[in-house]
């Protein structure tokens, strides 16, 4: 195989330049000259065979950098695999999409041919805000509910069964992909304290939840406000209830995925509930 590329300043006067590489492809050795000497020009000519498929009958005839020779074709200079490599690269077909599947409630995962490997984002379901019963003449108010965790891990085809149990947590619930990964779901808040976010695991990355904001009360009808939901990575937490009227308010629902519940606010004569937390996802990006 060689190459003829224009004239150098380092060739001392020579009339042309010749690199020999029996491994090379002729697509190879025009990658070559490229680098070496620059865009090619219209003189520099590629003579050759693909190293995986028998020579043309042509071969000694050159290629001219930049023209369409017909025998690039598969089965004269290029073999079927070759031709069909550049025709899908060129396509945009040859490094396929990733396809995501989303997980909103349990069920169960299929491994399809030809996958590679996956990215498993796992997020727990958010803890409920506390509910507050009737006071004494006064205020009570309730924290906000932790976030659950989140997980996500890269898991090559080979340590995945032909199917993995997907479980979504609802709030204060785990989600989690078969055994490879787990995200717990966050505390629901009893008290004027906010709950804990919730822990994950087994993931290459693992965040626990934001813990729940503590509750605000003057113990009198001047007011008073529930704790605000903790943030999940997927997700936000529902507002506290906020005094404002004679009237006991109830917390904020948690909003996403895995966010958790406001806290409620009661007064003497009415109790109040606190906001449920937002259920968990689980998501599977197949790369082929």
């Amino acid at each position: 195989m060689s190459i003829t590329t224009p004239l150098q300043a380092a060739d001392n006067g020579s009339t042309s330049r010749t690199v020999l590489n029996d491994n090379f492809t002729a697509v190879e050795v025009a990658i070559e000259a490229v680098v070496n000497d620059g865009a090619p020009l219209a003189t520099t000519s590629v003579f050759g065979r693909s190293r995986l498929s028998t020579a043309p009958a042509s071969a000694t005839v050159p290629i001219v950098v930049g023209t369409n020779d017909t025998r690039m074709n598969a089965g004269d200079g290029m073999t079927v695999d070759e031709k069909a490599i550049l025709v899908a690269i060129e396509a945009g077909t040859y490094f396929p999409a990733p396809q995501v599947v989303t997980f909103t409630s349990s069920g169960t995962w299929t491994k399809d041919a030809g996958l590679k490997y996956v990215v498993v984002e796992v997020q727990g379901g958010g803890g409920n805000g506390d509910s507050v019963a009737a006071g004494s003449n006064s205020l009570s108010a309730g924290g906000g509910g932790g976030a659950g965790g989140y997980s996500k891990k890269l898991i090559l085809a080979s340590a995945l069964g032909a199917t993995e149990t997907v479980t979504v947590g609802a709030a204060t619930v785990a989600s989690s992909f078969g055994s490879l990964a787990t995200a717990n779901g966050g505390t629901t808040s009893t008290t004027t304290a906010g709950g804990d976010g919730g822990t994950a695991a087994s993931g290459d990355i693992n965040i626990q939840g934001g813990d729940g904001s503590p509750a605000i009360s003057t113990g009198s009808d001047r007011g008073g406000a529930g704790g605000s939901g903790g943030n999940s990575p997927l997700g936000f937490g529902g507002k506290g209830a906020q005094k404002v009227s004679s009237s006991g308010l109830n917390g904020g629902a948690g909003r996403g995925y895995g966010g958790g519940g406001g806290g409620a606010l009661a007064d003497n004569s009415n109790s109040a509930t606190g906001g449920a937390g937002a259920g968990g996802i689980v998501i599977v990006t197949e790369y082929y």
